[in-house]
């Protein structure tokens, strides 16, 4: 049985009070979560069997490693054969 953690972005801390608080209101941070929530991950989540703990969802993952590539360049994409 396919099991990830548990993951809710509207989750209360005790300080801050929420995580809205630390991402201004229109930080790019928010486009990439926006996006994110929008896309089809069917075909991640049919390629992940399960098995040993709990992993961590497709979308949190997606919304993290996208903007760590973004600030350090990794994953930029060619066209036309130039960089």
């Amino acid at each position: 049985m396919k099991m990830f953690r548990g993951y809710s972005q509207g989750q209360m801390f005790l300080l801050p009070p929420s995580l809205d608080e630390f991402v201004p209101e229109n930080h790019e941070t928010r486009i990439i979560n926006d996006v994110v929530d929008t896309m089809d991950l069917s075909p991640l989540l049919a390629r992940y069997e399960g098995g040993g703990a709990p992993a961590c969802h497709p979308a949190m993952m997606l919304k993290v490693i996208i903007p760590a590539c973004r600030q350090t360049g990794i994953c930029q994409i060619t066209f036309g054969g130039t960089r």
